[in-house]
């Protein structure tokens, strides 16, 4: 099994890994949420599903207006192209298992009898965007079992091992599907585009002077209605995002060069070293240079 730190593209939000392969559209990996690096995965999106069981810590996923915490032996799904936010909690570090995988994987061509009579009632249910399964709910021994058999297959590769893997998230999907909530039919809205579009948009542009009225233009709405989307969909506003996006970016810089505190600030769309710093302490408990000693830099 891999041992990763997930990356989300700059530009798309998108989560990526080069472990995954258009042949075969699944990987299975252990995540880990350092409470130093800010304990999170920001927001983002994928087109895969993601299905995973908590090894070791407690995390918090969040969605817009939803918020859902895991603990030690708890099992997850997140549907396909939900935004969503994940953030270790109690300040210690948090292990994934995670199995990432495209829904083609189990209802193979699209229009098939199994991706209409199975795959898509998930994919669409709007009820199913995160599911949680407690440690000692009924089948959930069953659902970590299937998960460790998939990896093992997958770590093993030999012969038929794709087929093994298949087998155990058809299996599991199966499952997913009946503990899914009734009456959700339908998914995606024009608020949930629009943010998308505003958040790609402060993420490619966060080291410039932007204005509420550059944000808004990204979604092709104005500043009141980009300010109630924000509002309505994180429970911040846009600057209040645009700040978190820049600091986060900056922390990165922190951990991976050895630029100055000054440079890195005004690379990630800060005016003055002052007010970054005041701003990063508020995000991450710490100056930027208490931060970079503890990370060893």
């Amino acid at each position: 099994m891999n041992e990763i730190r997930t990356i989300i593209d700059d530009v798309t939000l998108e989560e990526t890994a080069a472990s995954v392969e258009a042949a075969f559209p699944y990987r299975a990996d252990r995540d880990i949420l350092d409470p130093m690096a800010g304990g999170c995965f920001p927001w983002h999106w994928h087109g895969d599903v993601e299905l995973f069981t908590v090894e070791s810590g407690a995390l918090r996923y969040s969605l817009p207006g939803t918020t859902r915490d895991f603990h030690a032996g708890d099992v997850g799904f997140v549907n396909a192209n939900v935004l969503h936010m994940t953030r270790c909690l109690g300040g210690q570090r948090c292990v994934l298992q995670e199995h990432i995988f495209l829904p083609r994987l189990v209802g193979g061509t699209s229009g098939s009898a199994i991706d209409l009579k199975y795959v898509q009632p998930l994919l669409m249910n709007r009820r199913a965007e995160l599911l949680s399964i407690p440690a000692d709910a009924p089948g959930a021994e069953e659902m970590r079992r299937l998960m460790r058999d998939a990896i093992d297959a997958f770590g093993a590769r030999t012969p038929g091992f794709e087929v093994a893997v298949r087998n155990a998230m058809s299996t599991l999907w199966l499952q997913l599907l009946a503990l899914a909530p009734e009456g959700g039919a339908g998914r995606g809205s024009a608020d949930e585009v629009r943010l998308k579009a505003m958040l790609r948009f402060i993420d490619e542009n966060h080291a410039e002077p932007l204005t509420l009225d550059d944000i808004a233009a990204a979604a092709s709405v104005g500043p009141r209605e980009a300010s109630r989307c924000f509002r309505r969909q994180l429970n911040l506003s846009p600057f209040e995002y645009l700040i978190g996006c820049r600091v986060d970016r900056a922390a990165e810089r922190l951990r991976a060069t050895d630029q100055s505190v000054t440079d890195i600030a005004l690379g990630c769309g800060f005016g003055s070293v002052s007010y970054f710093g005041k701003l990063f302490r508020e995000r991450l408990g710490m100056t930027p240079s208490e931060y970079r000693r503890a990370r060893g830099g």
